[in-house]
């Protein structure tokens, strides 16, 4: 008895120093020397060039038959025809595996961990992207028969308890911003039950702006994963608070529309995400205003909120991201009024393009107009757009500025033009030299003022503009370029002693009435206004030389 306990005994201690002796020399492999070999074996696999600064066994977990290899500072080359010298890049790499399933079919990995890697994407002149390249070399060399081989090697399988990355980053080289490329931070994914031929659960998470509120979130699952396919479908949420957009980029991508968006501004997308990775993800989503101000500064503002329907897509996410928002049908409360109609907007990372077209009604129109431009205290009243369609194109505010095109209209109620004193500047014409210009000094008072408009050519558009007032009628067009000067054509249409001044004769039954032609010009910051009273004086003694014949006649 006591012999079958010392020969037990004898196995056990054999058994740990066998276990401890080639984890030791497991350890010895993967450092120095040896090291550099099993880094130019994985180089060769993987196709690229491949840089670890060191390498460490896990002694203890070898001991609990969880083999455990830790990589650090590892770099992963870029696939030739591309700028940059790496892929990616990670502080740390660990990898733990079941012992025994070495010796099986399926390769049974308890645990892969990365920490903060660093991929830097960039396409090259076919357009391709060097990750989309250097997955497809892995299936390629994957899929490939060995040396001597008459048909593929059957591959052995790999499953995968769980595979976690943490504070990753992601730099977008062909997506420049004010500050650089585009980044996105603190990047977490988590791969759960990773197995070939199956889809696993997975969850992914970043930051957009450091460590505020705007965010991505994605919980689903993912796979099976194939050499040029990656299904995926889930739930995914965006929110971006546009006060954590940094100044710079705010005024490159918006220009002056989000100068001061407001701390509370929130913009969330709920979407039901199904599709491919290698294709086109998207699906029905939810899209949320919160308390967003639009305009130049905190001291001219529009109140934006409301909720709508929407449709997400984003295509080629692996190659070549395409993102497209559409809101086929919306109604948003916009300051003490409301916009109602549609959007879309498509970005691929290097311009946005989209359209919009609706109406807007019952707005401030000065609110408005000095929100979105400098024209501040120029024109009051009631605005209302009964509709309106505008489409823009470009790389930054500036380009999507100059690209603006479209047409509407326009009505403006119980309002004021503030600096154009147009029955004042008939007054001081006639009274004076018959043409002088009246500068931007005094107001008119309206009723109603409508007009159509086109925007287009850097400028805008006025037709069929037609102004009712106590005081008279004005009619024309005109255009304001987008640096604000004016050029406008007025005939206004007056009654009473103003148009008796013109020598005009009204009737028992009828006021005079006298029809001026009038021009506007300058800028809409000080505007000139030109009554052209000469021709009409002409007319009127002509009118009088021709009565005071037909008197002496009789």
């Amino acid at each position: 008895m006591a012999r079958v306990v010392k020969l037990a005994v004898g196995v056990v201690i054999g058994a740990l120093a066998l276990l401890v002796g080639s984890g030791l020399l497991i350890g010895a492999l993967v450092s120095g020397s040896r090291k550099d070999a099993l880094v130019g074996s994985l180089e060769k696999s993987a196709g690229v060039r491949l840089a670890v600064g060191a390498a460490s066994f896990d002694l203890g977990q070898w001991l609990l038959l969880r083999p455990s290899l830790a990589l650090e500072n590892v770099k992963v080359g870029n696939p030739p025809g591309f700028r940059s010298a790496s892929l990616l890049e990670a502080k740390k790499l660990r990898a733990q595996v079941g012992l025994l399933s070495l010796l099986g079919q399926t390769v049974e990995v308890n645990s892969i961990a990365i920490e903060a890697p660093r991929v830097t994407v960039e396409k090259n002149r076919a357009g391709a992207s060097n990750l989309e390249v250097f997955l497809q070399g892995l299936s390629a060399k994957a899929a490939a028969p060995a040396p001597g081989a008459s048909k593929p090697a059957e591959a052995r399988g790999v499953s995968i308890e769980s595979l976690d990355i943490s504070d990753g980053e992601v730099r977008f080289l062909d997506a420049e911003t004010a500050r650089g490329p585009a980044t996105v931070q603190a990047i977490e994914i988590a791969l759960r039950d990773f197995a070939p031929g199956r889809a696993c659960r997975m969850t992914a998470g970043a930051k957009l702006y450091g460590n505020g509120q705007s965010q991505v979130k994605f919980e689903g699952g993912a796979g099976p994963f194939g050499p040029a396919s990656i299904p995926v479908s889930g739930t995914l949420r965006a929110v971006v608070a546009p006060g954590e957009i940094p100044p710079a980029v705010r005024r490159e991508q918006f220009g002056d529309l989000l100068a001061a968006p407001g701390s509370k501004a929130r913009l969330s997308l709920d979407v039901t995400v199904k599709g491919d990775l290698y294709g086109e993800l998207g699906g029905p989503a939810r899209l949320t205003i919160a308390d967003l101000m639009v305009g130049r500064d905190a001291q001219h503002q529009l109140p934006l909120s409301g909720e709508a329907p929407a449709q997400w897509t984003i295509r080629k996410m692996m190659s070549a991201p395409a993102v497209r928002l559409q809101v086929p049908d919306a109604t948003l409360r916009l300051a003490s009024g409301q916009w109602k109609g549609g959007a879309e907007v498509t970005s691929d990372g290097t311009a946005l393009r989209g359209q919009s077209h609706g109406s807007i009604h019952g707005v401030d129109i000065n609110q408005f107009l000095s929100s979105l431009t400098t024209a501040e205290g120029k024109v009051f009243g009631q605005l209302d757009m009964p509709s309106y369609t505008l489409s823009f194109a470009g790389k930054d505010a500036d380009q999507i500025q100059r690209s603006l095109a479209g047409n509407g209209s326009l009505e403006i109620s119980k309002g004021r033009l503030h600096a154009l004193d147009l029955i004042g500047s008939i007054n001081r014409a006639v009274g004076g030299a018959g043409q002088s210009a009246s500068s931007g000094t005094g107001s008119t008072e309206f009723t109603t003022l409508k007009a159509a408009l086109n925007v287009g050519g850097e400028q805008l558009k006025v037709s069929d503009l037609q102004i009712e007032s106590p005081a008279g009628r004005f009619t024309g067009s005109g255009s304001i370029s987008f640096n604000q000067a004016l050029s406008f054509h007025l005939d206004a249409v007056v009654t009473g002693r103003v148009a008796q001044l013109l020598g005009k004769q009204g009737t028992a039954d009828q006021p005079a009435q006298a029809t001026v032609p009038m021009e506007i010009a300058g800028t809409v910051s000080s505007p000139s206004v030109r009554p052209n009273v000469g021709k009409l004086a002409v007319g009127t003694g002509l009118n009088y030389l021709e009565r005071l014949l037909q008197k002496k006649k009789q």
